[in-house]
């Protein structure tokens, strides 16, 4: 059960350009589910008033 393992230091710290790398990542996914969630408020708005416009000119028909 032994043997002659070599093992090897691994740096897991990360350097101050990963964390620039990181935080504009994470600044543009925030600002893309932010413009998505807007988007998708404003499909539901004009559905819901579309709606609402059509069942009007029903009844007063």
């Amino acid at each position: 059960m032994g043997g002659n393992v070599a093992y090897k230091k691994i740096n897991y710290g990360s350097t101050n350009a990963d964390l620039d790398v990181k935080v504009t990542e994470k600044r543009g996914l925030k600002i893309f589910i932010v413009l998505q969630a807007i988007l998708i408020s404003f499909v539901v708005a004009f559905r819901f008033y579309r709606r609402r416009v059509r069942l009007r000119r029903r009844h007063f028909r």
